[in-house]
């Protein structure tokens, strides 16, 4: 006789809800089993059990309260915050258990910093100067090209096989976040790095479809692009690049050169227009910083702060 398997906890049968229904990334995954696991096992403490019965606000709050006193800034409350409603709202609709008490907890209040961008004539000295003496050179010139191109996310970009990918009609399939196809763009550079690196890949594959490879011939990781990012910004004297640089760049870019916001939404695959918004901040603290730098009589003005008044 064949022993049954268990039955999934809560939890995990709400992780698998999120990966195989709802199709969230690895990342958001993870994020929210780490959460809920410190919930699950405060509940524990507190309660007793995890099977979140006749739970009050005070028991959320507390909860939260422990978690800023562990060091959690706002935006990991946030974060903690939409994990928990999302959770309970599994609870609610597929087990019934009613924990809608997230619904009176204050999200607090994330200050948003505008994204880190590099000037058109930096990218120009970062890309421009790529060389391609071997598979590192070829595979990082067509990455940077790549993710500067098409504004893609960096998971995005490791995920991106070359059957997805259109060098004819320069374009490319990637998939978002929750699995959403959209199509990205791209320009004569990236495709021709891309070309030029093609015949590395052949030479360096080890059985995959993914475009980008780290030096085993196996797909490249996300922490691997942010390594080649960080490498080859740092060989031009730049700091602080990331794959996330070239995705802001490419949006603020295109808005510098006169792109409307929904094209860049598009673009982006943001479902919200808000999302994209923060980029036109970026577009016009650019602009006031150059007026500021070159016009004799404006040096003293500090035109952030008279907007934030």
């Amino acid at each position: 006789m064949v022993a049954s398997s268990p039955e999934p906890t809560l939890l995990e049968a709400y992780l698998q809800h999120l990966s195989k229904e709802k199709g969230v990334s690895p990342h958001t995954l993870r994020a929210y089993g780490q959460t809920l696991s410190l919930w699950c096992t405060f509940l524990v403490d507190r309660e007793g059990d995890d099977q979140h019965r006749d739970l009050s606000l005070s028991v959320v709050r507390s909860f939260l309260g422990e978690r800023a006193e562990a060091g959690q800034g706002r935006a990991s409350l946030a974060r903690a915050v939409a994990a928990l409603r999302s959770f309970f709202t599994f609870l609610q609709q597929r087990r019934g258990i009613p924990t809608d008490h997230l619904q009176e907890v204050e999200v607090p209040k994330v200050q948003r910093h505008l994204p880190r961008v590099i000037t058109e004539s930096e990218m120009a000295t970062l890309l421009d100067d790529l060389g391609e003496r071997d598979f590192a050179d070829a595979r990082d010139r067509a990455l940077l090209e790549f993710l500067y191109s098409s504004g893609a996310r960096v998971s995005e970009a490791c995920s991106l096989t070359w059957e997805r990918l259109n060098l004819e009609e320069g374009e490319a399939k990637v998939l978002g976040k929750g699995r959403k196809e959209r199509l990205v763009l791209l320009g004569s550079s990236a495709v021709e790095a891309l070309r030029s690196y093609a015949p590395q890949w052949r030479e360096r594959n080890q059985g995959g479809d993914e475009v980008f490879l780290n030096h085993r011939g196996s797909g490249l990781s996300v922490r691997g692009a942010f390594d080649i990012c960080k490498k080859r910004a740092l060989e031009k004297g730049l700091t602080e690049v990331t794959p996330h640089t070239f995705r802001h760049s490419f949006a603020t870019h295109l808005l510098d050169r006169g792109a409307d916001l929904r094209t860049v939404q598009t673009l982006l695959g943001h479902e919200s227009l808000s999302t994209t918004q923060i980029y036109t901040k970026v577009s016009l603290s650019r602009m006031f910083e150059a007026f500021r730098q070159a016009h004799p009589r404006a040096s003293s003005v500090d035109f952030q702060k008279d907007r934030d008044e």
